[in-house]
């Protein structure tokens, strides 16, 4: 054989990794391009053991051809490009990746999410979404069960929620903080970016336990995007 892509010593006919890109030609876009790292998935499959696409040379996870992709482990993603009528359910498992987008439908089950941008239709029925940093919805994002989660670090750094576009929320928000952080009152935490958009529907909202005679203001939150800590029975009163 006379072809030898990735210059390893095996023939491309017999070679499973033409590119040697470290994704094995039955699921690389471009097989003879090692500078094309996208991961096709292109028929429904479901994972159930854990796995690294980033640890294995991936940038992109591309599911195509109207494929649902099941997750029911623990799987580090890098970015997930979901294509028109195709679909991720995330079943089960523990699963990070720094962006989802696409045409397609990303569905939360009973999984937990880290993220910080979800760029497609997105529903959440059960499990936790959350993120380490700031985390930006989409126009449409529903939530119908499941926690929401947003911590607060100290006084001027905490998780924020960015809305793309009107969201709505039917299941748990849960604000906690850091251990050793003491808010006090007066102190007001923007969390909630709207960008002029409006979070609809019946959501509760758990906060952090305070010092005696404080206590958190959350009615704003959904409105303007902020809560605060105020004295016990006195919601006008506190200053930092």
């Amino acid at each position: 054989e006379s072809v030898d892509t990735d210059s390893d010593g095996i023939g491309n006919n017999t070679d499973t990794d033409d590119d040697g890109d470290g994704i094995v030609d039955s699921f690389d876009k471009d097989p003879l391009n090692a500078l094309s790292k996208i991961y096709l998935i292109n028929s429904s499959t479901t994972l159930s053991s854990d796995i690294n696409f980033v640890s294995i040379g991936a940038v992109e996870i591309e599911v195509t051809n109207n494929a649902v992709l099941t997750i029911q482990s623990d799987i580090t993603f890098p970015t997930v490009n979901i294509n028109t009528q195709s679909q991720v359910i995330l079943n089960s498992g523990t699963i990070t990746s720094p962006r989802f987008k696409g045409e397609g439908n990303l569905i939360i089950n009973n999984a937990t999410l880290y993220s910080t941008e979800i760029n497609v239709n997105t529903t959440q029925t059960n499990g936790h979404l959350r993120t380490n940093s700031n985390l930006n919805l989409p126009s449409g994002f529903t939530q119908t069960g499941g926690t929401l989660h947003l911590n607060i670090t100290n006084s001027t750094n905490s998780n924020n929620l960015v809305l793309q576009g009107n969201i709505q929320l039917n299941g748990n928000l849960n604000i906690t903080k850091d251990s050793d952080y003491v808010p006090i009152p007066g102190r007001v935490f923007q969390l909630i970016q709207l960008n002029g958009h409006t979070i609809s529907g019946s959501t509760t909202v758990d906060v952090p336990e305070l010092l005696k005679s404080y206590n958190w203001n959350t009615n704003p939150l959904l409105i303007d995007g902020s809560t605060r800590v105020i004295f016990s029975g006195h919601p006008a009163i506190g200053l930092e």
